[in-house]
């Protein structure tokens, strides 16, 4: 039926293995067709049908296979061995970069200049980046710009040795041991400004009052009071001591938690999560937790490892809004709302949320919604079918459609919940009742 998918026991060993033979196999497919094609032309038409220009041409060709076999392999191992050098000798440094952001990682091998018609090229199997090589001196130095946020213990490089006809290729692969973060791209969104909590404590009467505030307060007469804020009249009706007392100056503390929820296309969601820890949009006191992420963050730093670490959550992880509502909400009356950022594109996640979010009235605070993306790959029908095939998608940016994000929306706004879109290439927050007038 359509739709299943056979499981083959063994398959991805086999692949595996398959592709470690592919790997060390010098041959690539133009050059195995090459090397049949002047075998034929030597041994058949060169020494049987005499056919001397076909006799050169496939001389010329095996020359040509046979110089790129040495040429490569004499690179393979120079490379091979320097770039095991350049592994061990950069570990001291994690490396901390952020996603969209080029970033020179300090990697760097020699590539020998005395075996021409060879090109040394390498890519990162993991984490997920874009390799960009710089020649310089005598050495490829390694530029990367990070696909999507990520923390991790090791690298994974991919090093790739052909020449340059396509006739030859040998490709192998070296770890680091070096640690890394790649926090999630902020994008145009560096000045979102989502709610700002309030702090307590901070609101004079007058300029030369005191802290404390006024004397406005009553309360029973205790040992030590002064016998001047004694209320005399109040004695005389009730025969009561009463003493006046200073109204303490408080603002509503109003402690904001953040949640990032982690599905497909949570990138944007991860970005705006960040650029409201930075620009203190959650106020004084906050706490973010995110899915498949067991502890919670409270400062900024922990708050990057945590959005980076969410990136590797098991969709089984997903669903754990519900938790964090709740045992942020127990025991802290200061705990006034709870900010959700969650993606564009829906998924097994949005029933999850809608559920943890209608929980009984007291027992969770009042959710609000920012619903992230990075564009959608159509436009509303306000926009013409010239403008969107003319738009231009970036390649690993993993886009979702105008009705998946309308859906999520819908889906979130029945809760009765505030829900905001951000749109971080454009940099706009706006609530989502204007969104049909499109982003």
């Amino acid at each position: 039926m359509p739709g299943w998918k056979i499981k083959v026991p063994g398959l991805p060993r086999i692949r595996r293995i398959a592709r470690r033979v592919r790997d060390v196999f010098p041959l690539t497919t133009a050059g195995l067709f090459a090397l049949a094609a002047s075998t034929l032309a030597i041994l058949y038409y060169g020494r049987v049908r005499l056919d001397h220009l076909l006799l050169a041409v496939g001389g010329v060709g095996l020359v040509l296979v046979g110089i790129g076999i040495v040429c490569v392999g004499l690179t393979t191992l120079y490379v091979a061995r320097s770039a095991k050098r350049a592994s061990v000798t950069i570990t001291e440094d994690p490396l901390e970069a952020e996603c969209d952001v080029p970033i020179a990682t300090g990697f760097r091998v020699r590539r020998p200049a005395w075996l021409p018609l060879v090109n040394v090229r390498w890519t990162w199997l993991e984490p997920a980046a874009e390799v960009t090589l710089r020649r310089d001196r005598g050495y490829d130095r390694e530029e990367l710009v990070a696909k999507k946020r990520d923390r991790f213990a090791k690298i994974v490089r991919r090093f790739e040795i052909g020449d340059v006809f396509g006739l030859v290729r040998v490709a192998f692969r070296r770890e680091q041991l070096r640690p890394g973060r790649f926090a999630p791209s902020v994008g145009a969104l560096a000045k979102m400004h989502i709610a700002h909590g309030l702090s307590g404590g901070d609101a004079l009467a007058h300029p030369e009052g005191k802290p404390v505030g006024d004397y406005y307060e009553t309360r029973r007469y205790g040992a030590g009071d002064p016998i001047r804020f004694i209320l005399w009249k109040v004695f005389a009706r009730t025969r009561q001591l009463l003493v006046r007392a200073p109204e303490m100056s408080l603002s509503p503390d109003r402690r904001t938690i953040a949640y990032l929820v982690t599905g497909q296309g949570d990138e944007p969601a991860a970005g705006a999560a960040r650029v409201a820890v930075d620009v203190g949009a959650l106020g004084a006191a906050w706490v973010l937790g995110a899915d498949g992420i067991p502890d919670s963050a409270t400062s900024r730093d922990q708050a990057i490892d945590v959005l980076a670490r969410s990136a590797r959550a098991n969709p089984e992880e997903g669903g754990g809004l519900g938790k964090f509502l709740g045992r942020s909400a127990q025991g802290q009356g200061s705990v006034s709302r709870a900010l959700v950022f969650v993606p564009a594109r829906p998924g097994p996640w949005l029933d999850r949320v809608v559920r943890a979010s209608a929980g009984p009235p007291g027992e969770v605070p009042r959710v609000e919604f920012v619903v992230c993306t990075d564009g959608t790959t159509d436009s509303p029908s306000s926009r013409s079918a010239l403008t969107r095939a003319l738009a231009k998608v970036p390649d690993h940016k993993d886009l979702g459609t105008y009705e998946e994000l309308l859906a999520v929306v819908d889906a979130l706004g029945k809760t009765g919940a505030n829900v905001l879109i951000a749109d971080r290439p454009g940099g706009r927050v706006v609530p989502a009742r204007n969104m049909r007038g499109g982003l």
